[in-house]
């Protein structure tokens, strides 16, 4: 089974589910059936209403978290990596 139409309420189509199911009514659609050559209408409906309160996401983290004792040299290999994500702690070894 195809479902090639999908039309919200208010549209040119909708009036008499409209005016049977009002503010319920969410979106119908059409589906289509080679085999037996048949069109049918389908509407999708409210049916209970109740609050709901998301829940708060936590704040994303990065994937790992490094402390590093490097010299000045390979400081441009932590900062590329610090670009593609990784959260990355550098202590400068000047010994």
């Amino acid at each position: 089974m195809h479902s090639r139409l999908t039309l919200q309420p208010g549209r040119r189509g909708t009036r008499k589910l409209l005016a049977k199911y009002g503010d319920y009514l969410v979106r119908i659609r059409y589906h289509y059936d080679r085999q037996p050559k048949k069109r049918y209408k389908t509407v999708e409906l409210i049916i209970e209403e109740t609050n709901w309160v998301p829940p708060i996401k936590p704040r994303p983290r990065a994937a790992c978290v490094w402390t590093l004792k490097r010299t000045c040299n390979e400081l441009d290999y932590y900062r590329r990596s610090a670009l593609r994500g990784a959260e990355v702690h550098v202590a400068l070894n000047t010994a």
